[in-house]
C-alpha cells in the first residue's frame, strides 16, 4: 500500500506548477511513473490540444505503459485512490469535455513516443532534407550492412584510388591483418554516431588536427580547474610551503622529478596546459606509484632521513616537517575526489599530436569518411538504415539554432511541453535533440522541460549512456531550459529491511561524489514507505548472502533451485526473479530448474544458435547453399539423421583439404570405403541430399530446407515440443531473408541466428522468470535471487580508433580521439588515457548494476556467490569488476556460512560432462512419407499478398493460454489474483505477441471478457474441470496422402461416462447473425478440421464413442456433434 502523505510529499506536491521546469531525482521505487503521470494530466488540464505535450521514453514498454496508465486513470477516475491523482484527472475530463477531444476515442492524439519513433517521426516530415527520400525500414541487426559495406571498400584496394593509400598505411599499422581491419571497422561503424560529427565538419587535415589538438587542452585545463577548484582552501598556504620546501631538497637528487620545479611556488598553480607539470611535483609528493596516499615520507620525496640531522635543532625542524606532512595528508585523506583527481592528471596526455600518431589518424579519418559514403550506397541499395542513421536525419532534419528548418520552427510553435523518462540513460546525440527541440525556447514564455531520472540506475554504458548529462543538467539546465532540480527518497517497493541493507552498504559502495567526467555518482539513501504493511515484514533475512567454498559448478543452481521450491510452498502467488549479468551464468541453472519441473518465464535469454536442432539446421543450409562447404557437409553426415561415425567421416574427407565432400559422396566406390552401418545410413540420406540438390533454385529457400529436412528424418530426431517451435523459428527466418531465390547473405544468417531466442513456455505463468538486470529495469518482485557475484564480463576489446566525449562542467564537451598503437608498438598516451576514463566509467556502472538487481525487491534477496580459498585455507579476494567485490568490504564474513546442502560432487560432475553418446537414428527407421513427390512444407506459406490484422488471432492465442492454463492449474489460480493483476498479465502476452498499443485495451477487454464468461458458464466450467485422460494443447503429428500434418487439439477428456470430447475453443462472434445461424456455419467451417482430429485420436485410442465440439468463450456458446465420415488420408498418428 502507498501512503497518500509520503516523507517527501513537499518535493511531490512541487511538481503540479506547470510553468516550471524540473530535473528530477527518483530513486529505486519511489514512484517514478506516478510522478510523470501526474504531469502528464497537470500540462493536459492546461494546455490548448493534447499535441502540444510530448512524452519521451527511451523503451517501447516504457511508452506502451505510461499511455495504458493514463487511458486507465481517464476510463476508471472514481476507482483512483491517489488524492491528487484523481484531482487531476477530474480536471483533464473536464477540459476534454470543453475542447470536444474525444481522448477516449482517439488515445493517439497523446503524444507518447519512444526516442527511436520519434526520429522516425522527423525524417518523414521532410524525406528530402533528412537525407533518406521514401522512409526506408530500420534493421535490427544491421551488422551485415557494415560488413558489405566494408568489403566494397577493401575490393577496390588495388585500384589506386584517392583513400587507397590510407587504407594500405592502416593495413600496415594493423600487421598487414585484413581481417583485424575489418573487424575493427565494424565496430566503429556500429558507433559512428559518437564521432561521425568531429570527423565530417572538419574537411581540411590542417582544421581537424587544430580541433583535435584545442580538445586535448579543454580537458587538461578542466581537470586543473576541478583540482583546484575542489581542494580545501584551509590546506593550501601549507601544502604550498611543504611543496617548496620539498622541492628544495629534491632539486639536487633528482633535477628532473616534477617536484622539483615547484621550488619557486608561491599559490597553488594555475590551470593552464604548462602548470600541468607542477600539480604532476604536488601529486608526486602526496601519492604514492598507485596513486593511495602516502604514509611514509623519504629524501625522494625531498623529506630527508631524521638520523642524518647534524644537531639538535635540525633534528628537531626535520621531525617537524615530517609531523606537518604527515598531518596535511590525512586531512586530504579525506577528500577522495582530490586523491582521483591527482591521480588522473599523472595519466593526462600531451596537448599536442605526434607526428607518428597524427599520421595514422589522418589516414583513419580519411577512410572513414569513405567508409561512411559507401555505408550510405549500402542502405540505399538493401531499402534499409539503422537507428544511428535514423537519429542522425533527425538531427539534420532540424537544421541548427543559426538556420533551424521549417520543421522546426513547426515543432517549435506546436510543443509547449517536453518530458522526458529515464534520463539518467541518455546518449549525446539523444541530448542534442532535446537541445535543438528546445533551442527557440526563451525564459517565461511557459513552455517547460520536465526529465525525470535516477543517476543511481544509469547502467546503459554499452548504448552509450552518459550519467555525466544527468548530473550537468541538475547544475547547468539543458540548452536555454534552466532546470528546477527535486529530489525524491521515499522507497514504496521494498520494506523497511531491505531498504535499511541497502542504504548500509551502498553508502559505502557508491563513490562520495559526483563527477560529470567520469560518471561517478553519490548515493542517496531511501526512506521505507511507513504505509507497508507489517505482513509485508515477514522475513527476518530480507537478504541472505551464500558464499560457496565447493568446486563444483552446479552448486548455486542447485541451492536456487531448492530456494524457489521452499518460496513455492510457503508464498505460493509471490513472484520470483533470477537476475544474472549475462547470459552465460544460467549454464547450470536453466538445467537445475527443468530437473525441479520449476516452469519460468525467460524472454531473450536461452539462445536458439547453442541448440543442436538449430545447429543442424544450419548446417544443413550451408551444405545445400553451397556444395564445397566441408564443415557444413560432414556436420550434416554426423547429424542424427545419417550419425555416420568418426572413423567413416575420415573414409570420406582424408583425401585433402581441397576435396570437396559431396563429391567424394557421388563417386562410385564411396560404400566400399564405409563400415557395414555406414554403408547403411549413406545409402538412406544419399539418394534425398542428391535429389534435392536437384531442386536448387527451383522452390523457395524456405521450403527447400524444411523438405530436405523432413525427407531425411529430422523431425524424429526431436525430443521435446519444444524442439519443433525451435524448427519453425528457424524456416520463419529463412523466410524474411529469402530474396527470390537461394542466394542469401550467409554473414547475415549468421548473425540472425546469434539473435533468435526460445520463445517463452505456454505452460508458465509470471510467478517465476529469468531474465537480465538490464531486462529487469524498471520490474519488481516479491523474491530477488542474484547468483555468480564471483563473475565478471568480459572486457571491451580494443578498437581500432579509441573516443571519448567528455562533459565539461562549464561548457558543452570535449573529444578526444587516438588510433590503436601499431602491432608491436609502444601504447599511445592519448589511446591509454580514454581506456582508462572508460575502465573508470565500467567500474562505477558495476556498482550501478548491482544496485538496481537488488533494489528490484519488495520482500527477499538471495545472493550466492562462488569464493576461492588460497594454500592456507583462507578465503581468497574476489576479482576486479564483480559485484563480490562491490560488497566485499561491507561483508561480514564471520557471519558468512559456507556450508552448502548436497550437491553434485566433482566426481559425479565430471562423469555426467564425459557421458556424451553420438544420438542418432536407428538403422531400421523408416520415414512415414514414402511419397516424395508430393510432400510439400509442413510450414508452407500460401502465395499471394495478405494485408492482414493479426489483432483477432493474438486475442485468440492468448486467450488459448490462459484457458490451457486454467485447466492444468485450476481457476484459483486465476480467481485469487487482483482486477489489475489480470489487465497486467494479459497485456504483457499481447505485447510479447506485438499488438499495436493503440488496439491493446480492446483486446485486453476481450481476453478478459473471454475468461470471465468461460468461469461463469456451467458448460464452461465443465470443460476447464478435471477429467479422465484430460489434455490441453494436445499436438498430434499425422500423415495424410504423404505430407505430414501437425494437429493441435485445445482441450480433450473422458467423460463420467465414458466419451472421448474432442473440444476446440473459438474467439469469433456472431456479429450481426442470429446464433443459431452462426453456429450451423462455424460448425460447416470447422467440420473437416475436427474430422481429422476425430480420426488421429480414433487410430491413437481403444476410444469406441467420440464427440466433437466447439467452445465459444466470447460469448459464450456451444456446439457438438458426430463425425460420421472417415477419411482415407490417414496414416498412423503419433503424440
Amino acid at each position: 500500500m502507498i501512503s497518500s502523505n509520503p516523507s517527501d510529499n513537499s518535493e511531490r506536491l512541487r511538481i503540479l506548477n506547470p510553468h516550471q521546469s524540473f530535473i528530477v531525482q527518483a530513486p529505486a521505487g519511489s514512484g517514478k511513473t506516478e510522478l510523470l503521470i501526474q504531469r502528464f494530466l497537470l500540462l493536459l488540464s492546461q494546455v490548448s490540444a493534447p499535441e502540444e505535450i510530448l512524452a519521451i521514453t527511451f523503451t517501447k514498454k516504457a511508452a506502451n505503459e505510461m499511455r495504458v496508465r493514463i487511458m486507465r486513470s481517464l476510463k476508471e477516475c472514481a476507482q483512483i485512490n491517489n488524492a491528487t491523482t484523481k484531482q487531476l484527472v477530474a480536471q483533464v475530463l473536464q477540459k476534454d469535455s470543453q475542447e470536444h477531444w474525444h481522448l477516449l476515442d482517439n488515445p493517439n492524439r497523446l503524444r507518447i513516443q519512444t526516442i527511436d519513433s520519434l526520429n522516425s517521426y522527423l525524417t518523414r516530415q521532410l524525406p528530402v532534407l533528412s537525407h533518406l527520400g521514401h522512409p526506408p525500414t530500420i534493421a535490427d541487426n544491421p551488422l551485415f550492412l557494415y560488413q558489405e559495406a566494408i568489403q566494397e571498400i577493401l575490393n577496390h584496394l588495388e585500384e589506386n584510388l584517392a583513400w587507397s593509400e590510407a587504407v594500405g598505411q592502416l593495413l600496415l599499422h594493423l600487421d598487414n591483418n585484413p581481417a583485424k581491419l575489418q573487424r575493427l571497422l565494424v565496430d566503429l561503424l556500429a558507433k559512428r554516431d559518437q564521432w561521425l560529427l568531429y570527423i565530417m565538419t572538419n574537411n581540411s587535415e590542417d582544421q581537424l588536427r587544430h580541433v583535435l589538438e584545442q580538445q586535448l587542452t579543454l580537458v587538461i585545463v578542466e581537470t586543473l580547474h576541478l583540482l583546484r577548484e575542489q581542494f580545501p582552501k584551509q590546506q593550501a598556504a601549507e601544502l604550498v610551503a611543504l611543496v617548496r620546501i620539498a622541492a628544495s631538497n629534491i632539486k639536487s637528487l633528482s633535477p628532473e622529478s616534477p617536484l622539483a620545479l615547484c621550488e619557486n611556488l608561491n599559490a597553488l598553480p594555475g590551470i593552464t596546459v604548462a602548470d600541468k607539470h607542477l600539480w604532476l611535483g604536488i601529486s608526486e609528493l602526496l601519492l604514492t606509484k598507485n596513486f593511495a596516499w602516502r604514509k611514509r615520507l623519504d629524501k625522494n620525496i625531498g623529506f630527508p632521513s631524521i638520523s642524518l640531522a647534524k644537531n639538535p635543532n635540525e633534528k628537531l625542524y626535520l621531525s617537524d616537517l615530517r609531523q606537518r606532512m604527515l598531518a596535511l595528508i590525512e586531512q586530504l585523506s579525506k577528500h577522495e575526489e582530490i586523491r582521483q583527481l591527482f591521480a588522473e592528471i599523472s595519466f593526462l596526455p600531451d596537448a599536442t599530436l605526434q607526428q607518428g600518431q597524427w599520421q595514422i589518424l589522418k589516414a583513419l579519418t580519411q577512410v572513414l569518411k569513405i567508409l561512411v559514403a559507401q555505408l550510405r550506397l549500402i542502405f540505399q541499395r538493401h531499402g534499409q538504415i539503422d537507428y544511428i542513421e535514423n537519429a542522425q536525419a533527425a538531427l539534420f532534419s532540424l537544421g541548427n539554432e543559426e538556420t533551424p528548418t521549417d520543421l522546426a520552427l513547426t515543432l517549435d510553435y506546436q510543443i509547449r511541453h517536453i518530458l522526458v523518462d529515464e534520463f539518467q540513460d541518455t546518449a549525446y546525440s539523444q541530448y542534442r535533440l532535446l537541445e535543438k527541440l528546445t533551442a527557440g525556447w526563451q525564459p517565461d514564455d511557459g513552455r517547460t522541460l520536465f526529465v525525470v531520472g535516477d543517476p543511481m540506475q544509469s547502467i546503459y554504458r554499452f548504448r552509450e549512456a552518459e550519467v555525466g548529462l544527468f548530473i550537468r543538467a541538475c547544475k547547468k539546465g539543458i540548452g536555454n531550459v534552466p532546470l528546477q532540480p527535486l529530489s525524491l527518497s521515499v522507497n514504496f517497493r521494498s520494506t523497511p529491511r531491505i531498504v535499511s541493507w541497502v542504504n548500509q552498504h551502498f553508502q559505502r559502495i557508491f563513490p562520495t561524489f559526483n563527477d560529470v567526467a567520469t560518471g561517478a555518482v553519490c548515493y542517496h539513501a531511501s526512506i521505507a514507505n511507513q504505509a507497508i504493511s507489517h505482513t509485508q515484514e515477514t522475513h527476518e533475512n530480507a537478504i541472505q548472502l551464500s558464499l560457496l567454498a565447493t568446486p563444483a559448478e552446479n552448486a548455486q543452481a542447485q541451492i536456487i533451485a531448492q530456494q524457489i521450491t521452499a518460496i513455492k510452498q510457503r508464498c505460493p502467488n509471490d513472484t520470483i526473479a533470477i537476475l544474472v549479468r549475462s547470459r552465460t551464468h544460467l549454464e547450470h541453472i536453466i538445467p537445475a530448474l527443468k530437473a525441479a519441473n520449476l516452469t519460468y518465464r525467460a524472454i531473450d535469454i536461452d539462445p536458439l544458435s547453442e541448440r543442436q536442432i538449430i545447429q543442424d539446421l544450419h548446417s544443413l543450409t550451408r551444405a545445400l547453399l553451397h556444395p564445397a562447404d566441408r564443415l557444413a557437409w560432414l556436420a550434416i553426415l554426423r547429424a542424427p539423421w545419417c550419425g555416420l561415425d568418426l572413423l567413416d567421416l575420415w573414409n570420406i574427407a582424408h583425401h585433402g583439404a581441397d576435396t570437396i565432400i559431396y563429391d567424394q559422396l557421388c563417386k562410385d566406390n564411396i560404400l566400399e570405403k564405409l563400415s557395414s552401418s555406414g554403408k547403411q545410413r549413406l545409402m538412406r540420406v544419399l539418394p534425398l541430399l542428391q535429389k534435392q540438390m536437384a531442386e536448387r533454385r527451383r522452390v523457395r529457400l524456405r521450403d527447400w530446407i524444411e523438405n530436405t529436412w523432413i525427407l531425411l528424418g529430422g523431425p524424429a530426431c526431436l525430443y521435446h515440443a519444444t524442439d519443433l517451435e525451435d524448427a519453425a523459428a528457424y524456416f520463419k527466418l529463412l523466410d524474411m531473408l529469402d530474396k527470390g531465390s537461394d542466394i542469401i547473405n550467409l554473414n547475415k544468417l549468421d548473425e540472425d541466428i546469434n539473435s533468435l531466442f526460445a520463445g517463452f513456455d505456454s505452460h508458465a505463468n509470471d510467478s517465476l522468470q529469468i531474465m537480465t538486470i538490464h531486462g529487469a529495469k524498471g520490474l519488481e518482485f516479491d523474491h530477488v535471487i542474484l547468483p555468480h557475484l564471483e563473475r565478471r564480463v568480459p572486457a571491451d576489446n580494443k578498437t581500432l580508433l579509441a573516443w571519448m566525449e567528455r562533459p565539461l562542467t562549464y561548457d558543452e564537451s570535449a573529444f578526444l580521439l587516438a588510433p590503436i598503437q601499431a602491432t608491436g608498438d609502444k601504447k599511445e598516451a592519448i589511446y591509454e588515457y580514454i581506456k582508462r576514463q572508460q575502465t573508470i566509467k565500467m567500474d562505477y556502472e558495476t556498482a550501478r548494476l548491482l544496485y538496481v538487481a537488488i533494489t528490484r525487491a519488495k520482500k527477499q534477496v538471495f545472493l550466492l556467490a562462488q569464493i576461492n580459498k588460497n594454500n592456507k585455507g583462507e578465503i581468497a579476494a574476489p576479482a576486479n569488476n564483480t559485484f563480490l567485490e562491490k560488497l566485499w568490504p561491507t561483508i561480514e564474513k564471520n557471519t558468512v556460512n559456507t556450508s552448502i546442502p548436497a550437491a553434485i560432487s566433482c566426481a559425479q560432475q565430471e562423469q555426467q560432462r564425459n557421458k556424451i553418446t553420438l544420438q542418432r537414428l536407428t538403422l531400421q527407421w523408416q520415414n512415414p512419407i514414402k511419397d516424395l513427390e508430393n510432400t510439400t512444407s509442413t510450414y508452407h506459406q500460401q502465395p499471394g499478398i495478405s494485408l492482414t490484422n493479426h489483432d483477432a488471432q493474438y486475442i485468440g492465442t492468448v486467450t488459448h493460454a490462459i484457458l490451457q492454463q486454467l485447466a492444468q492449474l485450476g481457476p484459483t489460480w486465476w480467481q485469487a489474483q487482483a482486477t489489475e493483476n489480470y489487465y497486467h498479465y494479459i497485456q504483457q502476452h499481447l505485447i510479447q505477441l506485438g499488438m499495436s498499443p493503440s488496439n491493446l485495451p480492446h483486446a485486453i477487454n476481450s481476453v478478459y471478457k473471454a475468461i470471465k464468461n468461460t468461469l461463469e458458464d456451467a458448460r464452461g466450467q465443465w470443460i476447464l474441470a478435471a477429467h479422465t485422460q484430460s489434455q490441453s494443447e494436445f499436438s498430434i503429428t499425422a500423415v495424410f496422402a504423404g505430407q505430414i500434418k501437425s494437429l493441435i487439439i485445445d482441450r480433450t477428456f473422458i467423460d463420467k461416462q465414458g466419451v472421448r470430447w474432442i473440444i476446440d475453443y473459438k474467439t469469433a462472434l456472431p456479429l450481426y447473425k442470429n446464433l443459431e445461424q452462426f453456429l450451423a456455419e462455424e460448425q460447416e467451417k470447422y467440420d473437416q478440421q475436427m474430422c481429422d482430429y476425430h480420426h488421429a485420436i480414433k487410430l491413437m485410442s481403444n476410444d469406441s464413442t467420440i464427440r466433437v465440439g466447439l467452445y465459444f468463450p466470447m460469448i459464450p456458446a456451444w456446439k457438438e456433434w458426430e463425425i460420421l465420415s472417415k477419411p482415407d488420408r490417414l496414416a498412423a498418428p503419433s503424440p
